[in-house]
C-alpha cells in the first residue's frame, strides 16, 4: 500500500501526489491502519495535516486545496495590513 508506505516514513512530497492520483485515504492496512494512523505515530506532522484535510474534504483535489490555503494567506495577510494601518493612526 503505497500511501502507508508514504506516511509511515513521513514523505510528504509521495502522500500529496498518491492523493492527487486517487489514493484512498481511509483505506486499511493488515492491522487495520489508515494513513493517518502510520504518520501520526512518526510524529509526521505535516504528513498528518495532509491526511486530515484529505480526509475532510473528500470532494476537493490537493489543487483545489492549495488554492483555498493560498487565498486565506492572502486574504489573512491583507487583514493584517488594515490593523496595522489602523494602530499607526
Amino acid at each position: 500500500m503505497p500511501l502507508h508506505w508514504a506516511a509511515e516514513r513521513g514523505h510528504k512530497v509521495v502522500v500529496t501526489l498518491l492523493l492527487e492520483k486517487g489514493a484512498r485515504v481511509d483505506s486499511k492496512d493488515d492491522l487495520g491502519r489508515i494513513p493517518l494512523d502510520l504518520a501520526a505515530e512518526g510524529g509526521y506532522e505535516g504528513v498528518v495535516a495532509l491526511l486530515q484535510m484529505a480526509s475532510a474534504v473528500p470532494a476537493l483535489s490537493i489543487d483545489a486545496r492549495s488554492a483555498n490555503k493560498a487565498a486565506k494567506r492572502e486574504t489573512d495577510q491583507h487583514d493584517g495590513d488594515e490593523s496595522t494601518k489602523r494602530r499607526r493612526r
